[in-house]
């Protein structure tokens, strides 16, 4: 039985964006191994973080699943000796960071082939997905489809908001300076326009993404605040329901993996072509994902985003 490991430690989005990419090594060297011209299966490990655990589990796809634990030295040495008790044939860097490389230095002799997605020079793509696809080119395996969510979900422990409804995402980590984050008063303004359409707008997000301007600024109007009231699978729930979702750079790469149209803000400290939805769309009968980008979200004004919420590709399927 041939043995495989997959490394994938990134942060929700980048978990999402390779859920094709396991698919695709798992129905190669598992399901139909004699696609990749084994004649035994394999036995697949995922080595992840401790907070992607519980996604990884509902894709069914691993044997086994390490985690990479960096609050405990005891628990990273632990992880490694499980690793280097075993010899792998394959092993799949989809990181591609320095983390990974001291990985492939401390497994030395543990593997016989260390396997990346092509680099962006090398494949003419920044986007994992684009990557991935070269990476199943070079292995002579069929080509990677978008992701699908349907294993994301979980039951709403709560009714169903009103439709149609849009979920807003508003909320975003604070590093690179808050960057990443579209001011709060720029959402209220498109949750009122979107109001005015019949459309409820759907508050979506942690408690300490601290959006109490927002919500204080919708407080009584018909928009819905489930900040705080909904896990991460529930999110997934509700987009099946949405007619599409505005967020900024974060929960949008697990909306769009249940197909549900996103327009994604992004700002230069991690610029779309490094992971936007939008690549998805070339697999797509319909395009469904978009991106708006400037260098500084406090820059971007409603009206462009509003006109991005209408325009033609999009505006099908939030108002037809």
């Amino acid at each position: 039985m041939k043995n495989v490991l997959i490394i994938k430690l990134g942060a929700l989005g980048d978990m999402i964006q390779a859920m094709p990419m396991f698919e695709a090594i798992h129905d190669n060297l598992i399901k139909n191994p004699q696609s990749n011209n084994n004649a035994t299966k394999a036995k697949l490990t995922l080595l992840t973080t401790t907070s992607f655990v519980a996604l990884a589990k509902r894709l069914n796809l691993f044997d086994h699943i390490i985690c990479d634990d960096r609050s405990s030295l005891k628990a990273n040495l632990s992880a490694l000796r499980t690793l280097r008790q075993q010899s792998f044939n394959h092993i799949f860097d989809l990181q591609d960071v320095d983390r990974t490389r001291i990985y492939r230095f401390l497994l030395w002799r543990k593997y016989q082939k260390w396997i990346m997605a092509p680099r962006a020079t090398s494949c003419g793509a920044e986007h994992p997905y684009l990557r991935f696809k070269a990476l199943c080119t070079t292995q002579k395996w069929p080509d990677i489809t978008p992701p699908n969510g349907t294993c994301l979900m979980d039951p709403l422990t709560f009714p169903l908001p009103p439709t149609p409804y849009m979920l807003i995402i508003a909320g975003a980590s604070d590093a690179h300076g808050g960057r990443k984050r579209w001011p709060q008063e720029k959402y209220a303004n498109i949750c009122h326009r979107l109001l005015n359409y019949g459309i409820t707008p759907i508050l979506i997000g942690g408690n300490d993404d601290r959006l109490d301007a927002l919500t204080q600024a919708l407080e009584k109007t018909n928009a819905v605040n489930l900040i705080g009231k909904t896990n991460l699978f529930q999110i997934a729930t509700l987009a099946t329901h949405a007619i599409g979702a505005l967020g900024n750079d974060t929960g949008p790469q697990l909306i769009a993996a249940t197909m549900c149209p996103t327009l994604t803000l992004y700002s230069g400290a991690n610029p779309p072509e490094k992971g936007g939805a939008f690549a998805w769309n070339e697999a797509l009968d319909k395009p469904r994902h978009t991106v708006l980008y400037t260098n500084h979200l406090t820059d971007l004004d409603t009206e462009t985003v509003w006109g991005a919420l209408m325009q033609k590709g999009f505006a099908n399927y939030l108002l037809s």
